[in-house]
């Protein structure tokens, strides 16, 4: 019996040495602090450690030192097998970054606007002096010139912009009438010429707009004999613009053109046209001298 005895002791003195190891194996790994835990009362390693020291000794005192050393390896091997299946803990999770009290302190800072630049002042338009009234106004008689000088705009495109009592041919021969009269009233370019400007607009304006109507329209405003009747009138201004014809043929023109403008209210030989041509005044409004 003392013989088992031994055994038995010794026995536990090499699980105690196995036990001391793996506690300080586990203990090596909780050194880091870890938040508490919910208690666990599962089966562990160390409980499965004291159950095989417990029975070992039991087994040993009563004189069963082979059933006491099986007892304490199965027990042992137990003990190894749960360390190594049992968690350390999980790791804890890295605390928040902390920002600088630096970092803090500039963002809650208020950043000073800087001023905003003034705003540039508008560029002003120098002011219109009585040559350039002039000038625009010049522009507004170079296109009524034009149109006086063109046979086929006079007589077959926009032949309603030369009779005054259209409207809108009336609107812009009145406009330019106060335009001219008021440039007239001052030759020595002493007279007030944002006034004048005003009136060159105007009269700019209401050409423009009887200029696009007049060729909308066209000769459709009058009858198929009156539209014979102004080409008819073409060609005779066309023959004494040749010169291409004799005496008799002229005269013949001339004579055809006094006769058809009586016909057509409205429709005239233009001055400019008229002294290019040498025809007597009363051709310009188609009565007989």
């Amino acid at each position: 019996m003392a013989s088992n005895l031994g055994k038995a002791l010794a026995v536990v003195g090499v699980v105690g040495a196995v036990a001391a190891v793996v506690s300080a194996g586990q203990s090596a790994e909780r050194k880091r602090p870890a938040p508490a835990k919910p208690r666990n009362d599962s089966f562990t390693a160390r409980h499965a450690m004291g159950t095989g020291v417990l029975g070992t000794v039991v087994f040993a005192v009563i004189g069963a030192g082979g059933v006491a050393f099986a007892w304490m390896l199965g027990f042992v091997a137990l003990a190894f097998v749960l360390a190594m299946v049992s968690p350390t803990g999980k790791s804890m999770p890295k605390p928040p970054a902390v920002k600088a009290a630096k970092s803090k302190q500039a963002k809650s800072r208020p950043v000073a606007k800087q001023p905003a630049p003034p705003a540039k002042p508008a560029p002003t338009k120098p002011a219109q002096t009585w040559a350039d009234a002039m000038a625009d106004l010049a522009l507004v008689e170079g296109d009524l010139l034009a149109y006086e000088l063109d046979i086929e705009a006079l007589y077959l495109r926009k032949p309603l912009l030369q009779d005054s009592t259209w409207p809108p041919a009336e609107k812009f021969y009145l406009a330019l009438a106060r335009a001219r009269d008021y440039a007239d009233r001052y030759p020595d370019g002493r007279g007030d010429s944002a006034r004048l400007a005003r009136l060159a607009d105007l009269a700019g304006k209401a050409w423009d707009t009887a200029n696009v109507r007049a060729a909308e329209q066209g000769s459709n405003g009058y009858s198929t004999e009156q539209r014979a009747a102004l080409r008819r009138i073409a060609r005779c201004v066309d023959l004494l613009l040749d010169g291409t014809g004799g005496p008799h043929e002229a005269l013949e023109a001339k004579s055809v053109l006094e006769r058809l403008l009586s016909t057509l209210p409205g429709i005239t030989v233009p001055t400019p046209l008229r002294d290019q041509l040498a025809l007597p005044a009363s051709t310009a409004t188609g009565t007989a001298s």
